[in-house]
C-alpha cells in the first residue's frame, strides 16, 4: 500500500505542475501532442531533463518488417549536471512503460501524457552517473507529426511488394517509438542499436554492423556508432534487403565503405545499382570541398523504404525517392546536419539550406550542364510567394520548419549569394571547411556560421543576414538603358516584394552588356532603390542583362529607350534620347547636350516623387548646370516648352 500511495503522490505532484504550465508551447500540445524544447519558458519536463547530460544510448529491441509492434529495452548512461531526485524522459502515451531500473534497482514510475518519470530513492548529486534501463512495449501511434509521416511506419513498397518497417524521428517524433530525451543541445556521445528480427530480414541502422547473432529462427543485428549523434538521427529500417557495398576513395583519406541496403528484388537491384554508384564520386567531391567525412571509421550508406523523400540518418540515409539530386542532398547532410547540427529548429537553415546547396555543387562539379537549371528552379521556387524569412520563427509548425520554399530553396540561394559576395571560391570553401572543423560533433546557429564568414573574410555580413536571412522577400530590378555615341547610360530601379520587411537589398549586381562585337560583364553595388551607371563603350550595344549568371535571388527586366517616366512623374510624354547628360551619375554639376534642338530652351527637373525641384533656361546646345543643391537621388529633366525632351540622371 505504501508504494501505491507514493505513486499517487508522485503522479499528483507531476500532473499538477504540468497543468499549471499548460500554456507552454500550447500550439504544439494541441496540434502535435508534444513538447517543444526550443521556445517558451521551461516546462517541468524540460527542467527535469535538463538536469542530466546523456552520454550513451543502447536500444535493444524486437521489430519485424510486417508491423510496427515493438518491445525491448533502452539503456541510457547520463551524468547529473545538477542534483535530481526524478529521472524524466519522453515516451508517447500510447506505449506501455513496463519498468525502469537504475542499475539493478527498480524505480517507482509514472507515465503522464508523453512523459515518464522515475523516482530515485535518494537525490543524485551533481556529477553522479545515471545508468537507466527502460523496459517497454506497444504499437506506436500514427499521428503524422514527423517531417515525413510518423516516428515509425510500416508500409508496402509498390514495385517490389515488400513490407518495410522504418523510423523517421525528425523533429520531435523519436518518443513515438523509443524512450529518450529529445534535445538538440544534448548530443549523444555514442549509441548502439540492436534489433532482433526474423532471419529473412536485414536491419539497417547507424554506425558499423559489429555482429549478427543467430537466435533460433531470428537474428540480432548489432549496429554500433561511436560518434556524437542527435536523438532524431538514430534510426532503423527492416525488410528483406540486398547488401550492395563498395568503397569511395577520397584524396589523402582511407577508403570509405558505401553500404546500400536495396530491396531484395532482382528488378529493384538492377535499377538501383547505377543510382547508388553515384555516391562514390559525390563522396570524393564533398571530402575535397568540405573536409574529411566525419564518420569515415564507420560507413556511409542507404536503406530503401517506401517514404516520399529521404532522411539523412547518420551514416545510413533512409531513401524512398532515389535519384542523383536526392543522393547528393542527403550525403551533404552528413556534413551539414549530422556532423554539425542546428542548435535550434529556428536555425534549420544550417541543415537544409546547406544540404540543398551541396546538391548544386555536385551538379556544378560533376554534371555541369544541369547546374544552371538547378539554380533557376531553386530561385523560382523561393520566389513563388513574396513573403517569408529563412529564419524559422514558428518551431511548433513542422510544415514551416521544413518549408521547401523558405528553408530549402531560399536557404540554398542565400549560400549562393554569400559565395557571390565573397567573390573568391578558395575563401568560400575554406569558410565551409572551418565551419565544419570548428563545430563538428556539436551544434551551431546561423549566427555561428556568420561569424566564421566574417572572421575569415574580414567583412561585416550583418546587413546581408538582416536582409536575406532574417528579412523577408526578394528584389526586382527594372533596368533602363540607352547608348548615345560611346556612352552607355544605365538606370536600375529596385523594388522589393516585402517592403515592410526589407525596403532595399544592398547587394552587388552584375550587368552583361551585349554588343555587336561581343559581350562584357560589369559589377555594380546596389546601395539605393534607384541607381545609375554610365560607362564608355565603343561598340553598339544590343542588350543589357541583369544578373546573367543567376547569382541573385531576384526578378528583373531590361528595356532600351523606355516610353514612360519613373513612378511619380505626371506626364504622358515619352522619354526620347534627344538630350544627353554627363557625367551620370553626377555630383555637383551636369552638362546637358540638346542634340538637334536649338537653344534657348526651358527646362524643369523633377525628383523621384514627381516634384519640380529646379527650373531655368538652357542658353546653348551644351549647357553646364549647377546641381550641388539637389539632394542625393534620382531625377528626370524635361526640356522644351511642351516638355518634348526628357532624360534621367542620378545625383550622388
Amino acid at each position: 500500500m505504501r508504494h501505491l500511495f507514493l505513486l499517487f503522490i508522485l503522479i499528483s505532484s507531476i500532473t499538477s505542475t504540468i497543468f499549471a504550465q499548460q500554456n507552454f508551447c500550447s500550439e504544439v500540445k494541441s496540434n502535435r501532442g508534444r513538447y517543444c524544447p526550443e521556445s517558451g519558458p521551461e516546462s517541468i519536463q524540460e527542467v527535469l531533463m535538463n538536469k542530466y547530460d546523456v552520454k550513451f544510448y543502447h536500444l535493444n529491441l524486437n521489430l519485424e518488417r510486417t508491423s510496427t509492434d515493438i518491445s525491448g529495452w533502452v539503456r541510457s548512461i547520463s551524468i547529473a549536471i545538477s542534483p535530481l531526485d526524478t529521472f524524466a524522459f519522453e515516451l508517447y502515451n500510447a506505449m506501455i512503460l513496463d519498468s525502469v531500473f537504475s542499475g539493478t534497482q527498480k524505480l517507482l514510475t509514472a507515465h503522464v501524457g508523453n512523459f515518464c518519470y522515475a523516482k530515485f530513492p535518494t537525490t543524485k548529486a551533481l556529477g553522479a552517473l545515471l545508468d537507466i534501463k527502460v523496459y517497454y512495449h506497444g504499437t506506436p501511434p500514427k499521428p503524422g507529426t514527423a517531417a515525413i509521416g510518423d516516428g515509425i511506419t510500416n508500409a508496402t513498397d509498390a514495385s517490389s511488394g515488400l513490407q518495410v518497417t522504418y523510423t523517421l524521428s525528425q523533429p520531435y517524433s523519436a518518443e513515438e517509438w523509443w524512450p529518450c530525451k529529445q534535445s538538440l543541445q544534448d548530443k549523444i556521445d555514442s549509441s548502439y542499436v540492436y534489433i532482433t528480427t526474423d532471419s529473412a530480414n536485414k536491419v539497417g541502422s547507424n554506425g558499423k554492423l559489429k555482429n549478427t547473432v543467430v537466435i533460433g529462427n531470428k537474428k540480432r543485428y548489432e549496429w554500433q556508432q561511436t560518434n556524437p549523434i542527435e536523438c532524431y538521427l538514430i534510426s532503423v529500417a527492416v525488410t528483406k534487403y540486398y547488401d550492395y557495398s563498395f568503397y569511395a576513395y577520397p584524396v589523402n583519406t582511407p577508403p570509405i565503405l558505401i553500404q546500400n541496403y536495396i530491396y531484395d528484388n532482382p528488378t529493384t537491384i538492377a535499377a538501383m545499382k547505377p543510382q547508388f554508384n553515384n555516391t562514390k564520386s559525390i563522396m570524393e567531391l564533398y571530402c575535397k570541398l568540405f573536409g574529411p567525412y566525419a564518420f569515415a571509421n564507420e560507413k556511409y550508406g542507404h536503406s530503401m523504404a517506401p517514404l516520399g523523400g529521404g532522411m539523412e540518418h547518420q551514416t545510413m540515409t533512409t531513401l524512398g525517392v532515389i535519384n542523383y539530386e536526392i543522393i547528393a542532398h542527403e550525403l551533404g547532410h552528413q556534413w551539414f546536419g549530422d556532423a554539425v547540427t542546428c542548435a535550434t529548429w529556428n536555425d534549420i537553415w544550417v541543415n537544409e539550406g546547406f544540404a540543398t546547396y551541396t546538391a548544386y555543387l555536385a551538379y556544378q562539379y560533376l554534371d555541369t550542364a544541369r547546374a544552371p537549371q538547378y539554380m533557376v528552379n531553386s530561385h523560382n521556387s523561393a520566389m513563388s510567394a513574396p513573403d517569408g524569412s529563412v529564419w524559422c520563427n514558428d518551431t511548433s509548425n513542422v510544415g514551416r520548419i521544413f518549408s521547401s520554399r523558405l528553408t530549402y530553396q531560399k536557404g540554398s540561394s542565400i549560400i549562393h549569394m554569400i559565395r557571390f559576395e565573397l567573390n573568391n571560391d578558395t575563401l568560400f570553401f575554406n569558410i565551409l571547411k572551418e565551419y565544419i572543423r570548428k563545430f563538428k560533433g556539436g551544434t551551431a546557429t546561423a549566427l555561428n556560421f556568420k561569424k566564421v564568414v566574417e572572421d575569415l573574410s574580414g567583412k561585416d555580413f550583418t546587413r546581408f543576414f538582416n536582409q536575406w536571412y532574417f528579412g523577408e522577400g526578394y528584389p526586382t530590378f527594372n533596368l533602363f538603358w540607352n547608348q548615345l555615341g560611346s556612352r552607355l547610360s544605365i538606370i536600375n530601379a529596385q523594388s522589393t516584394s516585402m517592403p515592410s520587411s526589407v525596403s532595399l537589398f544592398n547587394t552587388p549586381v552584375e550587368y552583361k552588356i551585349k554588343t555587336t562585337k561581343g559581350d562584357t560583364t560589369i559589377k555594380v553595388y546596389f546601395t539605393k532603390n534607384v541607381q545609375g551607371t554610365a560607362i564608355t563603350i565603343k561598340d553598339s550595344v544590343i542588350a543589357v542583362q541583369v544578373d546573367p549568371s543567376n547569382w541573385l535571388l531576384c526578378k528583373s527586366s531590361s528595356v532600351k529607350d523606355p516610353n514612360q517616366l519613373p513612378i511619380g512623374i505626371n506626364t504622358d510624354s515619352p522619354l526620347i534620347p534627344d538630350i544627353f547628360i554627363y557625367p551620370n551619375p553626377s555630383k555637383d554639376e551636369i552638362t546637358i547636350t540638346t542634340g538637334t534642338f536649338n537653344a534657348p530652351l526651358s527646362y524643369r527637373i523633377y525628383d523621384a516623387l514627381g516634384k519640380a525641384v529646379k527650373s531655368g533656361v538652357l542658353l546653348n546646345a551644351n549647357t553646364l548646370l549647377d546641381t550641388h543643391t539637389l539632394a542625393t537621388g534620382f531625377y528626370v529633366i524635361r526640356v522644351g516648352d511642351h516638355n518634348q525632351m526628357a532624360s534621367k540622371f542620378v545625383k550622388q
